[in-house]
Formats: structure tokens, sequence, C-alpha cells
């Protein structure tokens, strides 16, 4: 048997690619803000300034989100993602892209259309194929861990889930304009969907249910309307799952009332099991002249979907051990403190804090007793400062408190003042054999006030430097 030749082989592969790509709605999936949140915490995870989502088209690679600078649309032959893709269907990573022969002329990588240099990119394959890549990059050099690799990949799948649910609304969508046409889906057809599928006449009486909707609410008669809360339609409720729905807000309504309801959240207490959070997407049915039918709507189980996104949510931006905003997570505070203080003109606090004698503790007693100083000493710390300050880790024995609306000079070293008391009592690290081991340490306390007119990174560097003072001050003897 003839093989076909590599040329015809990546024809035939680019064209399937181009027939899956054709099937996605791009200009929707740019609008979802669940892919704005998954490259935030793509770069915040991979500790790197930049991440996008990339999907290569015919003829261009086109960025649906992008965190940390403005992307756009550019030559598909000019993308990373394609020449990546083109060496590895799996996760690539660069320290260096810039002393890389293979890359260092990319209009990327030498300036053109930006500064790319440590890079990886992790790839988002549907249908078996690579339609594009989630990518995290840095302007300078810049190691990824296999940590850093196994995480981008599992944003990935996430990225590829939320794909495959377009995908699955535009079927649920195109099974709307059939029933639309016919009034009737094949009642085995609709029971085999992995969403829920329920249609109402235009007097908003139940026409189908299928049977994941019989699953998640109980049992509906046809030809009825669907009942308040607590009644035949089981128990729905709003976002926050506390907020009973009222019967002109159930999705079916909306969709006679409004004409299509597009990505509603909502949760589902069935009568049985745990709730559940669905994404509902519907639309009102009319006839050739434009009067109205009823509507169909589609319901589909994103409780899975939300709790992996809320762990790597809360893993992306706080300290495993204490519990404290991370680095990532105080740059953010800091510069939304910074937009407060150009507003109101009151100075931003922050404060640089590093522990003294920390090394002996855990040369002496251990790590765990290390820990136990770190854990008690985050709790110090939020108990000193004021409602609304932020107290966070930054890694070692370094905190960083961000304090907003502090009026000057005396009221930010009061601040200090205070960690330094709280910090500095005796912190139980365990028992002995004449009773419990304490231990003591001191904090440096370095203060930076910080305007509008700051910007993040610069105020953290001068309250480090100013922690720095502090310590080469006590040193020295100088109070």
């Amino acid at each position: 048997m003839t093989r076909p030749s590599p040329h015809r082989a990546a024809t035939t592969l680019r064209a399937r690619q181009a027939q899956v790509v054709a099937g996605l709605r791009l200009s929707d999936l740019a609008a979802e803000a669940e892919l704005g949140t998954i490259v935030r915490l793509a770069a915040a995870l991979l500790g790197a300034p930049c991440a996008t989502v990339n999907v290569l088209d015919t003829a261009e690679q086109c960025q649906l989100a992008t965190h940390g600078f403005v992307g756009g649309p550019s030559p598909r032959e000019e993308s990373l993602c394609e020449q990546t893709r083109r060496l590895t269907e799996d996760v690539f990573a660069s320290t260096d892209l810039l002393v890389d022969e293979r890359f260092r002329a990319n209009p990327w990588v030498d300036g053109r259309y930006g500064r790319v240099r440590g890079y990886v990119s992790a790839p988002l394959r549907v249908e078996q194929v690579v339609i594009g890549t989630l990518c995290v990059f840095d302007p300078e050099p810049h190691a990824f861990t296999p940590l850093d690799l196994q995480r981008l990949a599992d944003l990935a799948d996430v990225v590829v889930a939320l794909l495959e649910r377009d995908r699955q609304a535009q079927r649920a969508e195109a099974l709307t304009a059939e029933l639309a046409r016919a009034h009737a889906f094949d009642r085995a057809l609709l029971d085999a969907l992995p969403v829920g599928v329920l249609a109402v006449d235009e007097q908003g009486r139940v026409q189908q249910f299928n049977q994941v909707c019989r699953d998640w609410h109980g049992p509906v008669r046809l030809g009825e309307r669907l009942a308040p809360v607590g009644q035949t339609f089981g128990s729905l409720f709003a976002a926050d799952g506390r907020t009973p729905l009222r019967p002109e807000d159930m999705p079916s309504a909306r969709a006679l009332g409004e004409g299509r309801v597009q990505d509603l959240e909502i949760v589902a207490a069935p009568p049985s099991g745990p709730a559940r959070r669905l994404s509902v997407t519907g639309s009102a049915i009319r006839d050739s002249d434009g009067g109205l039918l009823g509507a169909v709507v589609a319901l589909a189980d994103v409780t899975r979907q939300r709790e992996l996104e809320d762990r790597l949510r809360a893993e992306a931006l706080h300290d495993p051990l204490t519990g404290l905003p991370n680095r990532g997570l105080l740059v953010d505070r800091v510069e939304h403190g910074l937009t407060t203080t150009a507003r109101t003109g009151l100075p931003l606090a922050v404060l640089f804090c590093d522990l003294d004698g920390f090394k002996a503790v855990n040369d002496e007693h251990g790590h765990p007793a290390g820990d136990v100083v770190l854990q008690e000493t985050a709790r110090r710390l939020q108990t000193v400062l004021r409602p609304g300050d932020t107290v966070g880790r930054l890694g070692g024995d370094e905190f960083v408190a961000v304090c907003p609306g502090v009026p000057g000079e005396a009221a930010a070293a009061a601040l200090a003042a205070r960690i330094v008391a709280a910090v500095g009592a005796p912190v139980v690290v365990g028992r002995g054999p004449t009773g419990p081991v304490e231990v003591r340490v001191g904090v440096s306390v370095g203060v930076t006030l910080a305007t509008g007119a700051d910007v993040a990174g610069a105020v953290l560097a001068r309250a480090d430097e100013a922690m720095y003072r502090v310590k080469r001050e006590r040193r020295s003897g100088v109070r």
C-alpha cells in the first residue's frame, strides 16, 4: 500500500483542523468571561506576566482571551502557536526563545509583534486535532518547572471543556430549530443527550422533558405549567444557590418573554442527590410568520467545572501553609489599592515584614516548628491589621501588609509598631518533658506610602528596601 506523502498528510490535517475551528463561534468565545479567568489563573500559577488562548484559523491566529498584553490576530504562519504545533502536539516550553535558532527570527520574539522569551504552551485538542494553544509567556527569560507544565495542561483541559460546551450549545440550538419545524423530537434521541432539554409551548406548558431533566428535577407531566419552587418542578435557585427562582424567572419563561437566554447559570436541588450548577441556553420558537410557538432550553451540568475553577483559583492565589494571599493576589491588591488612592487622595501603606531569628527556630526545633511560627505570624498579622487591610505571604518568612487609606507616616508607623509587638510575643511550638516549648522571633518592618502615580512592582520594591534598612540599622545599633 502506498503511503500518502507528508505534504498530503499535512494538507489533510490542516483541512480537518479548519473544519473543527469553523464549527466554533469564535466571536462568542472571545466574550466568555471564563476564558479571561483561565488566562489570569494560568499567568498567576506559572508566575509569568502574560497568558493567552490562541486558535488557529485558516489564515491567521486568533487570540480569544489575553492577560498582560493587548492581543490581536496575526498571520498563522508567523504565530508561535503554529510553529510549536509543528514541532510537537504535547506541552512545549522554552526558557528563552531568543537563543533558540528555530524561533529567534519569529516576529513575536524579535520585537516586531512582541517580545516573547520565556514561553510555554499546551495544546487545545478538539476531536483529536490541535486547534490552538493555551500559552504563558514572559518578555524576559523564564524557567518553567515540570509542575508548571502539568498545571498549564490541566488548564488547557478546562479551555477545551469550554469549547465543547459551546459546541454542545450549538447542537442544542440545532435541535431547537428542528423542533420549531416538526414540533417533536424523537424520545430516544432526547434521552440519549448528555444535556437536559426542556420544551414548552407558548403558554409555558411542558411539551418535552428528557431523561437528564427528570434525573435533576423529578417527574413533570407533559402539558402542565412549571410550578413554583418546592412543587412539582423541584427547587430552582439563582446562581447564588440561595435565592429561589420566581416562576417568571425560570429559564423557559425568560426564553418565551425575552426571545433568548444565553449561558444563564442556575442551581437545581433535585428531589434526591446533591445540588447541581447548570448553565442554561434557550430560545423562543416561532413559525414562518413570526408567531410564537414556544421555547426550548438546554441545561448543561457545569458543577465539576465550577468546582475545578474554584479550586484552581484558590490554589493560584493563596499560600497553602497559611491560607494568606500569595504574591500574585498581593500584587492585585496593591494595584487595586493604588486605584483607590488615585480616587481618594489618601495614601496606600505597604508594609514589608521579614521575620528575625526564624532560621534559628528551624535549626533548633525543626521545620514543623517553623511552620507553626509562620501560621501563628499570619494569624497575628490578620488580628492587628484593620478591616479592609490585606496581609499576604510572599514566601519563606516574608509577609506583606497592604493598607489603603492610611492618613500619613505616623499612622503607618503605628501599624508597624502593632505588628512588631504582636509578632514578638512567644509562640508555643510543641511540648517538651517540662511543659510547652516556646520560641520568640522578631520582625523587621519596612514601610512605604504610595500614591496613585505609583506602580505595584515599584511600591513592593520600595517596601522591601525599607525593610532591609531597618535590619541594617538594628544590626548597627541605630534606633
